[in-house]
């Protein structure tokens, strides 16, 4: 796989090669998200994709880009890769515009863990790239782990457990709720989901 930063250091041509390279790690893991959808049986509002670094903005690629909305995704000391794709790439189910959704239409929440002690990805650079997703419309939680470098603490690993837990329930209320309203609109008895 390649390493996002050593391309985007390379010569101004080889940005074609990083946003290639971007897209097709993308389509990978959405090729496993389907993957488990249909193996598992588990629904998209029940996924939530995380990473940390580069994973972290492969993480927010590939769940904004997702054409079902994921119940979240969280980027742990990341960012928002190649901005000048936003907001045109974010799908209507990650912006919550997406007709399927009915009267739930909210946006894929965003939780961003930042240390403001981090060279590697300064929390400058990354919190500009997440101001691009507000403006967007999306929901995107920045936490600061004050005199965090580019590491995980066990704070913000305890703080990302409690959010992605959240994320899920509040995900599965809101499916619960469009599909209480769906059967209200088609005459159907409501039916109990196992969790």
């Amino acid at each position: 796989m390649l390493n996002f930063l050593s391309v985007v250091l390379v010569p101004l041509g080889s940005v074609l090669l990083f946003v290639c390279a971007l897209w097709q790690m993308a389509k990978r893991v959405h090729e496993l998200i389907e993957h488990e959808m249909r193996v598992s049986k588990l629904p998209a509002h029940r996924i939530l994709l995380a990473g940390f670094g580069e994973g972290g903005a492969l993480a927010l690629h590939a769940a904004l880009t997702f054409p079902q909305r994921l119940a979240g995704a969280v980027s742990l000391a990341g960012y928002l890769p190649l901005p000048h794709l936003y907001p045109e790439c974010i799908s209507p189910a990650a912006r919550g515009t997406d007709a399927a959704a009915g009267a739930n239409k909210k946006p894929l929440p965003v939780l961003c863990v930042h240390g403001n002690s981090d060279f590697v990805v300064p929390l400058s650079f990354a919190s500009a790239r997440y101001a691009l997703l507000r403006q967007a419309g999306l929901s995107v939680e920045l936490r600061t782990e004050w005199s965090m470098g580019h590491f995980r603490s066990n704070s913000s690993l305890m703080a990302t457990q409690g959010w992605m837990t959240d994320a899920l329930n509040k995900a599965q209320q809101e499916e619960e709720q469009r599909q209480q309203q769906q059967q209200q609109q088609t005459g159907q008895q409501p039916q109990q989901q196992p969790l």
